[in-house]
């Protein structure tokens, strides 16, 4: 039993290491200034939405007396001013410019963990689906060995049992299958790539936009603002890696003004 375990990970290896190594490959040298322009014809389709976002994102994440901000009621004009065009797209090239080794840096982490969510999904839904078809009488038959199984404790004396081998390695088998068919079509079909550049690109580069223009366009106006700078948070997350990096760039704007 141990050493089907050892085969099923060597398995695992061989079949998804080259794949996955591709796909990284891939990510690391996606051209960000189409991705860039199409995150910005949304902003410019959408204006309302975009605002609504930005508000929402500003309120919960920026200390406006520290920055400068404008106050609430005037917030929106400030982003809708900054949405212009002739506004976002001088400094949509700016952030990409200043957030491109980040942004580039953090879609493997996102690729990563959607690849670990849709396998985890697959090896749970297969491993129900192995119980239910799989009498345990057949299992052992069809394995050479007596199903193991683990018993879970829950309060009010309820216990749980659940079978583990062979029913787990058959589930991980399904899964690893299905993880080199995500990685295979995210490589050559073409639906599945646009999918995935909008999953780990086009969404994160949208909202830098929505709430990095006009922190940019409101710190152009305000050149004078010094330290305030430490305390910008333009990322979904408020990722600290792009925050240094901005905050770079705009410490070199303030010593240059």
């Amino acid at each position: 039993m141990a050493q089907s375990r050892w085969r099923l990970v060597f398995l695992a290896v061989i079949a998804l290491a080259p794949l996955l190594v591709l796909v990284l490959r891939r990510l690391r040298r996606v051209d960000l200034v189409p991705l860039f322009g199409r995150a910005m014809k949304d902003i410019g389709d959408d204006k309302e939405r975009a605002i609504e976002v930005g508000v929402r994102m500003l309120n919960g994440r920026i200390l406006r007396s520290r920055e400068h901000w404008a106050e609430p009621a005037l917030l929106r004009k400030l982003l809708a001013r900054s949405y212009q065009r002739q506004v976002l797209e001088p400094m949509a090239t700016d952030l990409r410019l200043i957030a491109s080794g980040v942004l580039r840096r953090q879609s493997i982490g996102r690729f990563l963990t959607l690849l670990a969510g849709t396998t985890a999904s697959t090896y749970l839904l297969n491993y129900s689906l192995v119980i239910l078809a799989m009498p345990r009488p057949l299992a052992e038959k069809w394995s050479g060995v007596r199903p193991s199984t683990a018993v879970l404790s829950f309060p009010f004396d309820l216990q749980v049992t659940l079978p583990l081998w062979p029913y787990t390695g058959v589930a991980g088998l399904f899964a690893i299958v299905a993880a080199v068919g995500f990685l295979a079509f995210s490589l050559t079909d073409e639906t599945y790539t646009t999918a995935l550049t909008e999953a780990v690109f086009i969404r994160p580069a949208r909202l830098l936009l929505i709430v990095g223009v006009p922190y940019l366009h409101q710190h152009e106006r305000r050149p004078r603002v010094g330290e305030a700078v430490e305390k910008v948070n333009i990322v979904d997350h408020g990722t600290p890696q792009l925050n240094r990096a901005v905050r770079r760039a705009m410490n070199r704007g303030d010593r240059k003004s």
